[in-house]
């Protein structure tokens, strides 16, 4: 290993992982990436890998992951900051090298070069990946080596352009601290210092450019800082009066233009100007004076948390507000894909579109509620002013029909567990489309939400998994059901399944789940919700321990098929491992709740055999059908 050197070094991954020795001291965290991190990060470094034949000149086009800051010790380096990629990254080596046995960059790669201090259950764990033996180790980590493997699968990959460019193209910059360095110290800095400018702050003041009157540019400000705190309603970003002024006194309404706006806001005391150039955002010249006040009204502001981040939400506006499909939903290009130089013109529409969007998505879209003490749960809500009290409170959005309300929450969240990763929100973009054209019009009590939320999951279904696979953007711009018949090898891929179908599935076995559990005494199906599974589930396990017996032998022709599958969390899944039917039925009923409704319904059998999966299958097939055949 070389000698401590201040300077940072740009780092290929093949160098990072060739280069040293690494170490996780004990005051980090443990490994916390979840499914929706490590999605966004192989879809990132595929998006930016070249996928045709190029020249030398042409496809070194470099992909910068981030910055891994160290201390070096001598033998090793001590990891201050990027532990959660560079874990990451060690997992993704192991997949690749089991996809890939014949790439020689990998082959000289034989053991991971990164370890914990005196946690050895994480070291253990993590050399065992690399061996390509994931055993009862740290589930974190366990998890994440099913979800690269998965994620090469369902997207497609090409594995050996993936790991070229992985290997040689993707770079990381190594930073070491000096020697002496008080680390307390410096994490007090870096706590204090703050993030750096984020792109929707700079576009913030691209569009801000284009506003001479202080009025309207302190208005514009105000409007966008209210829409970029995405976990709190909008309308808890304008003082009281002005509320009411903005939405009505029922909080029902949103203005139609920008002029509206300026007029309902009111004059906004400014004793500066809003900064209008990136520059003065920069260096913290001048300030928006607004009536931004805390409001007696805003309890619970941070009880809600959105399914989307305020980057990605501002790529939805555009997409829709200038019905454009070459925008995509990815925050890394939100710079690129606005004007460098917008005009005042274009700044007000988007701006109203902006608040208008924003109003639907806080009243019409699920969002995640937190409890004191409890885990948060998806909820329908808005807010809602009572005449005769001295303040607002949250109500189902369709609180005169509590169970649309709650049909709705389920159907919504079966979309954003099937599709975490923020690029793939296509169904969203559908929805706020669909919410904007009707929103002068009745909702029908929400019931026209639910029937055109059941037929998008129909196309997602009958458009996605066809034989000639239909784009996202067909699939929004079609109006009734599509006619293309499924490809059901899709159904057959073992762990390669789409989470969305099993999603889709367990939505209409809970809609339809007193034909399905008519026994269900204690409403075990009734209660089900979504959450992020990510662990394609076989019944039948692919291998057997000594514990397994009889009573779930499947043929190898049925055991990547669709009945033997169901999609679980990865704790059961770990948990369940090669155990037998038995024992893996007695576990899961065990549970206070039913982690799918699809295993539900196999483990109400009392064994497994390629006959009674043939039959199920069916049966699913069937339901997975429903939709459509109800629409026609």
């Amino acid at each position: 290993m070389k000698t401590a050197s201040n300077e940072p070094e740009l780092l290929t991954v093949e160098k990072l992982f060739k280069d040293g020795k690494y170490i996780i001291p004990l005051y980090q965290r443990n490994y916390a990436w979840g499914e929706s991190e490590i999605d966004q990060l192989i879809q990132d470094i595929w998006d930016s890998c070249p996928k045709e034949e190029k020249t030398d000149e042409q496809s070194s086009n470099p992909y910068y992951i981030g910055s891994l800051v160290v201390s070096n010790r001598g033998e090793f380096y001590e990891v201050i900051d990027g532990q959660q990629r560079h874990t990451t990254l060690s997992i993704l080596l192991a997949v690749l090298r089991s996809e890939q046995k014949s790439d020689v960059q990998l082959h000289e790669i034989t053991e991971t070069n990164l370890s914990f201090e005196s946690r050895e259950k994480s070291s253990n764990t993590l050399r065992q990946i690399f061996k390509q033996k994931p055993c009862d180790g740290e589930e974190g980590m366990i998890t994440a080596y099913k979800v690269c493997q998965k994620k090469l699968k369902v997207e497609n990959i090409d594995i050996q352009k993936f790991t070229s460019y992985l290997m040689n193209q993707v770079k990381i910059l190594r930073t070491e601290v000096p020697d002496g360095t008080d680390l307390n110290h410096y994490f007090e800095i870096m706590n204090n210092r703050g993030e750096q400018l984020e792109k929707h702050e700079v576009l913030k003041a691209r569009f801000m450019s284009a506003f001479k009157e202080n009025e309207k540019r302190a208005v514009f400000a105000q409007v966008w800082d209210a829409c970029a705190d995405m976990n709190r309603y909008v309308v808890m970003g304008f003082g009281a009066e002005q509320r009411k002024s903005l939405f009505g006194d029922d909080l029902k309404g949103t203005p139609s233009s920008f002029d509206e706006i300026v007029k309902c806001i009111g004059s906004v005391t400014s004793e500066g100007s809003a900064p209008c150039k990136i520059e003065d955002l920069l260096q913290g010249d001048g300030q928006v004076s607004s009536d931004k006040k805390e409001d007696p009204n805003a309890e619970g502001i941070e009880k809600f948390s959105s399914i989307i981040t305020f980057s990605n939400f501002l790529l939805h506006v555009l997409r829709l507000q200038n019905e454009k499909d070459t925008v995509v939903l990815d925050d890394k290009k939100l710079l690129d894909q606005f004007p460098k130089e917008p005009n005042r013109e274009y700044g007000e529409e988007f701006i109203t579109s902006l608040l208008q969007y924003r109003f639907l998505l806080d009243n019409f879209v699920i969002k995640r509620e937190h409890e004191e003490g409890k885990d948060g749960k998806w909820c329908l809500k808005r807010r809602k002013t009572y005449q005769s009290a001295t303040s607002d409170n949250y109500v189902n959005t369709f609180e005169e029909d509590g169970g649309l309300n709650n049909k709705l929450v389920m159907v919504q969240s079966m979309f954003h567990v099937s599709y975490p990763t923020q690029n793939y929100k296509y169904w969203l973009t559908g929805v706020l489309k669909y919410l904007f054209e009707i929103k002068e019009k009745n909702f029908n009590g929400g019931q026209g939400l639910l029937d055109f939320l059941e037929r998008l999951s129909d196309r997602f279904f009958f458009g996605r998994f066809a034989k000639e696979e239909v784009s996202y953007d067909e699939i929004l711009k079609s109006e009734g059901s599509l006619a293309e018949p499924i490809d059901e090898e899709k159904l057959h891929q073992g762990t390669g399944v789409h989470n969305f179908v099993f999603n889709r599935l367990d939505y209409l076995l809970w809609s339809q789940r007193d034909s399905y559990f008519p026994n269900d005494k204690d409403t075990k199906a009734k209660n089900f919700t979504f959450t992020f599974k990510s662990s394609v589930e076989h019944v039948c396990p692919q291998t057997h321990d000594e514990s397994n017996t009889k009573d779930n032998t499947i043929s190898n022709e049925k055991l990547h098929s669709f009945g033997n599958l169901a999609l679980v969390s990865s704790s059961f899944n770990s948990s369940a491992s090669n155990k037998s039917y038995k024992e893996k039925r007695e576990a899961f009923n065990a549970k206070k709740n039913y982690e799918s409704l699809k295993l539900a319904l196999i483990y109400q059998r009392e064994g497994w055999d390629d006959t009674l999966c043939v039959e199920h299958e069916k049966k699913m097939l069937e339901v997975l059908d429903g939709l459509k055949k109800s629409i026609i």
